[in-house]
């Protein structure tokens, strides 16, 4: 017995290879952005469209940004073109008329950006000059004039003793004259106030003054010169019609001079220049009697005893020259005094005033006598005026030479 042949081998078919087939032409996937989310299996997108994408049929559309729409293939968009630049027309240029020809002996003609307004024929009336405007006198500065008063105030309370206003005097001060809170307790103010005074700080009252002058016994005429330079009397800074008095001066028989404020000589008779060096022969910048007296040998030598004289003409000086501006020539006189006889510097930095008071001095004449005089400032009428110095003879005796 034969075996039964075996079955027959069932053979499996093989699968069918699974062919991907391109996608159609009319179905294209859409691109996937970068980083565009991964999108969950269960959701398809619907077929799209040969012209126009469809929407999907679950979900709503996904933002631009996220899912960028399929472009279909057969039918591309273009990309949009730029918009065309707008351009503004241009004007239209208007016909101008074309140059008429030009004659070459004519006259040009006026450019209209410059040319001017026909002249008429009424000629213009000239412009009268502009009237010269006259000086403006010059003026002290005030804050100056405070620093000449606080000057002033302080030297005269240096020179006051404290007996002389009732006060016991010490071993110990050590400050010549009256101290400051002195003075204030005296004179009704606070210390403060009368610090600031004399440093030329504060202006000050007619009333305060007074009680200070009260103070430190000034007299009449410096009182007066403390109220000028306060502010409380009028200042002669206006000019002056210019008044000769040269005949006056010729008709004295003595020795006279007229001097200006700043003691400069303006005019002199002939026996003041027999008796004195001729002031013709002196320089103008140099015609000062103050500066003669204190510098010059010759005139040293008519009045070898000159310093008194000089000292009360110094003093009368200072009273219109604290008040004068800087650029005035007392300031220039003084800075001369002070240049050339430093060693009297004492003498220029003093602060006392006075009127001149008659005096009698002993002059030596050019032919050696020696002859007392009384010497006597009258002072002129005038605003800003001088004044006359008169040499007169004591006891009648004999004239100055050059006159009989």
């Amino acid at each position: 017995m034969t075996d039964p042949a075996p079955p027959p081998l069932t053979t499996r078919p093989a699968p069918a290879t699974a062919t991907r087939h391109a996608t159609p032409a009319t179905d294209p996937p859409a691109p996937a952005a970068p980083t565009q989310p991964t999108v969950p299996p269960t959701t398809r997108p619907a077929t799209l469209s040969t012209t126009r994408p469809a929407a999907l049929a679950t979900e709503p559309p996904a933002p631009p940004a996220a899912v960028p729409a399929a472009v279909p293939v057969t039918s591309p968009t273009p990309a949009p073109s730029a918009p065309p630049v707008a351009t503004r027309p241009a004007a239209p240029t208007p016909d101008l008329p074309a140059p008429a020809a030009t004659d070459p002996h004519a006259d040009p003609e006026p450019d209209p950006t410059t040319a001017r307004a026909p002249a008429t024929d009424q000629p213009s009336a000239p412009s009268a000059p502009p009237a010269p405007t006259p000086p403006a006198p010059p003026t002290a500065d005030p804050a100056a004039l405070r620093r000449e008063l606080g000057g002033f105030l302080r030297a005269h309370r240096e020179r006051v003793a404290p007996a002389d206003v009732g006060l016991p005097g010490t071993a110990r001060r050590r400050t010549s004259g009256l101290r400051r809170e002195e003075v204030a307790a005296l004179s009704g103010v606070s210390v403060a106030w009368y610090t600031w005074l004399e440093q030329g700080r504060v202006d000050t009252s007619r009333q305060v003054l007074d009680a200070v002058a009260r103070t430190l016994r000034l007299d009449a005429a410096a009182h007066r010169h403390a109220l000028a330079l306060a502010g409380f009397a009028a200042f002669e800074t206006g000019p002056s019609a210019p008044v000769d008095h040269q005949p006056m001066l010729d008709g004295w028989t003595t020795p006279a001079a007229l001097l200006d404020p700043a003691l400069d000589l303006r005019a002199w008779n002939g026996p003041y220049a027999a008796l004195w060096p001729d002031p013709a022969r002196v320089p103008a910048a140099r015609r000062n009697l103050l500066l003669l007296l204190a510098t010059d040998p010759r005139h040293q030598r008519v009045l070898p005893d000159w310093e008194p004289l000089a000292t009360d003409l110094y003093r009368h000086f200072r009273t219109r020259a604290d008040r004068e501006p800087p650029a005035s020539r007392s300031h220039e006189v003084t800075a001369l005094l002070r240049a050339e006889r430093p060693e009297l510097d004492a003498w220029w930095a003093c602060r006392s005033v006075a009127d001149f008071a008659p005096r009698a001095v002993t002059l030596t004449a050019p032919d050696g006598a020696v002859r007392p005089y009384e010497m006597t400032l009258l002072l002129t009428p005038e605003p800003r005026g001088g004044a006359v110095l008169v040499q007169t003879p004591v006891g009648g005796g004999p004239r100055a030479p050059g006159r009989t």
